[in-house]
């Protein structure tokens, strides 16, 4: 199971330095959540595929960032996904 790190468009979560400021804003870290969304972009398989599905024919890729074809080919039909996302906590800004 992958976990996708939810965030809005250009929303992810930086953590910077004075010393690397500059590259964090201009470069930001690839998460897996925007590399999901290329995945889409980028080829037509996938754009047939429900979210759920991804992990059966694909896999994340920790060295490139990205996410490739399984290597064997074959669709992992034992794979346990769900189509929810998992918890969402959500806490009132006056009780922050």
């Amino acid at each position: 199971m992958i976990h996708l790190s939810l965030h809005l468009e250009n929303g992810q979560i930086v953590y910077f330095t004075t010393e690397n400021a500059a590259k964090c804003t201009q470069a930001p870290e690839v998460t897996t959540h925007a590399s999901f969304f290329r995945l889409f972009t980028q080829n037509r398989f996938a754009r047939t595929l429900l979210h759920s599905e991804v992990p059966k024919y694909y896999t994340w890729n920790n060295r490139n960032e990205t996410w490739q074809c399984r290597k064997q080919g074959q669709i992992v039909l034992e794979m346990r996904s769900s189509d929810a996302f998992g918890w969402v906590y959500t806490v009132h800004p006056i009780l922050r």
